[in-house]
């Protein structure tokens, strides 16, 4: 993990100031005793998990972002970084309407416990927003409901936010068939 966060630092000698650091960290279900969602596993992934490697399951579940963001931070500095490194936890799922934005909400919370060592600090949120315009009335109104609700949970952590992938798609009423653009 330390040669390729310093290879890729070294690679864009500290030309790129914002990071995407942790990917896909929040599982989209369980209960972390808190009531929130717990974090990616090879326990929770099913028949991924012969495909996956997870940090977490060899670093723990609140040391293995504040590793990966203090190896980015330093190797950025090492490398030419002069201007303010940003980094960003990312995922998807965060406008979802089945779960009341949990993991929305799930995800904020892991931040505030990555970074209650006062020593992490992680810089923004990105969202990867897999939307679809619903033909029946009362889903679009559900939909709708759900990004505002996530922008507003995001913002509320005080972190940057940014939609780092946004796909579109439409669900017909009659068929509940979806097509992508």
């Amino acid at each position: 993990m330390y040669s390729w966060i310093e290879g890729m630092m070294k690679s864009t000698a500290g030309y790129v100031t914002a990071w995407d650091v942790v990917n896909e960290a929040i599982s989209g279900g369980g209960n972390d005793g808190e009531g929130f969602y717990v974090l990616q596993s090879a326990s929770n992934a099913g028949a991924d998990a012969a495909n996956n490697f997870y940090w977490q399951d060899y670093l723990g579940s609140e040391d293995y972002v504040r590793i990966v963001v203090a190896a980015a931070r330093k190797y950025y500095a090492e490398n030419g970084g002069v201007k303010p490194l940003k980094l960003f936890i990312n995922d998807y799922n965060l406008e979802s309407t089945w779960d009341n934005n949990q993991k929305a909400k799930s995800l904020v919370h892991w931040i505030e416990k990555w970074e209650s060592d006062g020593v992490t600090k992680i810089d923004g949120i990105g969202t990867q927003m897999h939307v679809s315009y619903m033909l029946k009335e009362e889903d679009q109104k559900a939909q709708e409901d759900a990004i505002v609700k996530m922008f507003q949970i995001l913002a509320e952590s005080g972190k940057l936010i940014k939609i780092s992938e946004l796909d579109m798609g439409i669900v017909d009423k009659a068929f509940g068939t979806a097509s992508k653009d």
